[in-house]
């Protein structure tokens, strides 16, 4: 992000730590456009490519993160205002149908919750 506007302040994102709100996972990432994107190799554009992936218990969590993120985070009207400015991609809410971690403290983690 670009000046004070910070998506790593995970302060209210962090409220449910269990239950069907739960925060389960949380990622940022941040790379040159690529001019072919199936070449790594090939030449940057001029754009810049942010990935923002959060994981929730349910579905109760997403609706729960816009409106903790509405009413709570200070940043809201900056961050949506800095949207207007890009292209942008928004998937509020996809069920994962495939899920394959690598790190073993995090699949331990992860079997634990799900039981």
């Amino acid at each position: 992000m670009t000046g004070s506007l910070k998506v790593t302040d995970l302060g209210w994102r962090l409220r449910y730590r269990t239950g069907e709100k739960a925060l389960l996972s949380y990622n940022v990432s941040k790379a040159p456009e690529l001019s072919n994107p199936m070449d790594p190799s090939s030449a940057p554009t001029s754009n810049t490519c942010f990935v923002l992936s959060e994981i929730y218990e349910s579905k109760a969590g997403v609706l729960d993160h816009f409106k903790q993120g509405n009413e709570n985070w200070g940043d809201a009207h900056a961050f949506r205002e800095w949207l207007e400015k890009c292209k942008i991609t928004l998937v509020p809410a996809a069920s994962i149908f495939k899920l394959a971690l690598v790190k073993s403290a995090v699949r331990e983690d992860w079997e634990k919750q799900k039981g």
